[in-house]
């Protein structure tokens, strides 16, 4: 038995579901009610009564979780007695995507250098698909990255093959973002078909956006027609200073975007109709021991900031 064990009890428990838990865990549902059973074997007692509805804890699975609650706290209080004993150093090499770099993560980078001032932190900008590869690698040990949700079954296959943990920390999807003298300013909602009707800009080779161009694609005889795109930068300030002009409307991930100041203060979001294009955005890393203590500290806030701060 270990911790791993613990919280996957925790975390099926308070799901209700094993496949809820294995969605929220990244783990495949196979694995993980293979995980729950062997330790159900283990320790000699049923933990859940399983029904076509989910799951159900039995009364010793009951006082189980108590225990396995505390004690993963317990784990929890150790960390953070040796964080405070201990003086993080060294270097962090960090990959994210465009998105995270231009929003949320540069405040999160800045209260990590304030609470660990000796811990230097290198981000580099890259793709989602290039952060995966530089990890499996072995060139990073941490990105942050996304994952469409059409493709999170292959993705989860790939980390489990290859040993890499994916850790999903908010869900987003597509907006439109536009000034407010844009002639979309005063809609909540528009379609594809109106949002073409104007110059869009957006980040270079955006594979969300890639998504929804080939998932309208096949709508074409409804009317509802590619996804056109007048400008495409590397980085975030250009796209602002662009829709901020109302030379073009912005189409970028909701959440992530509305962590900027800027784009909150300036920019009016409108919800993109019809399309189905989610993604979660999140931290992958190596698993196993492999990921040094200020990796592991780095991951920690970005749960924490996942929780407490993205909208």
């Amino acid at each position: 038995m270990n911790t791993k064990h613990l919280a996957y009890l925790v975390e099926v428990a308070k799901c209700g579901s094993i496949s809820k838990a294995a969605k929220k865990l990244y783990l495949s549902q196979p694995s993980l009610s293979a995980s729950i059973a062997a330790l159900e074997e283990e320790i000699g007692v049923a933990l859940f009564r399983r029904s076509r509805s989910g799951v159900v804890l039995t009364e010793q699975g009951e006082q189980i979780i108590e225990v396995a609650v505390e004690i993963l706290r317990g784990v929890d209080q150790i960390e953070e007695i040796a964080r405070q004993d201990h003086v993080l150093t060294g270097q962090i090499r960090l990959s994210a995507i465009p998105a995270a770099c231009g929003s949320f993560l540069v405040d999160l980078i800045g209260k990590a250098q304030e609470r660990y001032p000796h811990l230097s932190i290198v981000v580099q900008e890259q793709r989602p698909r290039y952060i995966i590869q530089q990890v499996l690698r072995g060139e990073i040990n941490l990105g942050v990255t996304s994952v469409l949700q059409s493709q999170a079954a292959d993705y989860r296959n790939l980390f489990q093959e290859t040993r890499l943990t994916y850790e999903a920390l908010y869900e987003d999807k597509l907006c439109l973002f536009v000034a407010a003298e844009h002639p979309l300013a005063k809609r909540t909602v528009a379609t594809v078909d109106e949002i073409n009707q104007y110059p869009m800009t957006c980040f270079q080779e955006d594979v969300y956006l890639h998504q929804l161009a080939h998932q309208n694609h096949s709508e074409q005889a409804k009317g509802v027609g590619l996804v056109r795109i007048t400008y495409q930068f590397n980085n975030l300030d250009n796209i602002k200073k662009i829709a901020c002009n109302n030379l073009a409307g912005a189409v970028l991930p909701k959440r992530m975007a509305q962590q900027d100041e800027f784009i909150r203060s300036h920019l009016i979001p409108v919800d993109i109709a019809g399309q189905d294009v989610d993604f979660s955005v999140g931290a992958i890393y190596r698993s196993g021991g492999l990921l040094s203590n200020g990796e592991r500290r780095l991951i920690e806030m970005l749960r924490e900031f996942a929780e407490t701060e993205i909208i």
